[in-house]
């Protein structure tokens, strides 16, 4: 105990511990009890799988941007769609990463431009 350099601290610790020994002991073993009872089972659960080719469904955050998209028939900048939503361009971009995880293939084009510009494909 002498490395130690808060003894007293310890000392109280040590003295709650060796107090409390019978409740403890009693606690100790009601939880052997309760390991010791056998296990109910379960109901399984089912799982939902949905199609192969399902979609999720769009919220109502990404819903503005998405109808945006499907109303051009050309590629528009992200600050196109942020004007026609009234969102920031962040927010554009960041529902346009959320459209393509939800599976809409959306392409990125640069053609005479720096500023990317995007264009929902459709299947088919």
């Amino acid at each position: 105990m002498e490395n130690y350099m808060n003894n007293f601290k310890i000392k109280t610790i040590l003295t709650a511990l060796y107090q409390d020994l019978e409740s403890n002991r009693k606690m100790i073993n009601m939880l052997w009890q309760e390991l010791d009872k056998p296990v109910k089972p379960t109901k399984p659960t089912k799982l939902e799988k949905k199609p192969a080719g399902a979609k999720r469904r769009v919220d109502s955050s990404t819903n503005p941007t998405l109808q945006v998209l499907q109303s051009k028939a050309y590629p528009v900048s992200a600050n196109h769609i942020a004007k026609k939503t009234g969102m920031n361009i962040k927010a554009v971009q960041h529902n346009i990463w959320r459209l393509r995880c939800y599976g809409f293939n959306i392409q990125t084009s640069y053609a005479k431009s720096r500023k990317a510009k995007y264009h929902l494909r459709r299947a088919g």
